[in-house]
């Protein structure tokens, strides 16, 4: 014989169990005869008899346990679809964002592309390397502090190229240097103009040309080092 206990108040986490009860033979058979027990098969497959409001009273906790664990797995089935749904995210997001990152990047090498170009005949001028282009437009603007634009070659300045900046975005572009003008050029050069060039190995030829002091910007891409020199005429003798 055995009842069926469940804690008040009943809810999923209160107590529940079977428990024996002790009775004499002529007991336990009254009841049965008298219909008051029934057969009962338990979980594990013990048998035993017991009245039928305790076999009633298992069957709501154990409805009440697997609408509880419904509820559960159902919980851990949306937590599990929106961490596959932020994964998916995240993984869209980082696709775009290397889209992007591609894009940007095919975008800047065809406009370096197109400056080279653009400047063949400049770099042909000033004897530089097209590859040191880049490393040298960064050390100016590094050095100036400042947006920096390129123009074009100058027939007037010698066929230096133009460089011109701007202090803030809301101001004008302004003329600010000449790179690599040619010295034959800077008979009559404005001395607030400054000149931009790539390497020492110009000074000794500016210095020749010069009629007047001059502002020089040396600005090395192999050294990335840089140097602002005032450049005057040769005494005569």
């Amino acid at each position: 014989m055995a009842r069926y206990t469940w804690a008040a108040p009943r809810t999923v986490k209160a107590k529940a169990a079977w428990t024996h009860i002790s009775c004499s033979l002529d007991e336990a058979i009254r009841w049965i005869l008298q219909g008051r027990v029934h057969s009962h098969t338990g979980p594990d497959g013990t048998v035993w008899w017991t009245a039928p409001s305790y076999i009633q009273l298992a069957v709501v906790r154990a409805r009440l346990e697997a609408d509880a664990e419904a509820v559960l797995q159902a919980a851990a089935a949306e937590r599990r679809q929106q961490a596959a749904e932020q994964r998916a995210a995240a993984a869209e997001d980082r696709r775009r964002a290397a889209e992007d990152r591609r894009r940007a990047a095919e975008q800047e090498a065809q406009e370096q592309r197109a400056e080279r170009e653009r400047l063949e005949g400049f770099f042909e001028h000033a004897g530089m390397q097209a590859a040191l282009w880049p490393a040298f437009m960064d050390l100016v603007r590094s050095a100036s502090g400042k947006t920096v634009t390129c123009g074009n070659q100058s027939p007037a300045h010698g066929g230096g190229l133009l460089l011109y900046s701007r202090q803030h975005e809301a101001s004008a572009f302004q003329l600010a240097g000449v790179v690599c003008p040619d010295p034959s050029a800077l008979a009559r050069w404005p001395a607030n103009l400054t000149i931009l060039v790539p390497g020492w190995a110009w000074l000794p030829r500016i210095e020749a040309a010069a009629r007047s002091p001059l502002k020089v910007a040396v600005l090395d891409p192999v050294t990335k080092r840089c140097a602002y020199e005032r450049v005057g005429p040769r005494p005569r003798h």
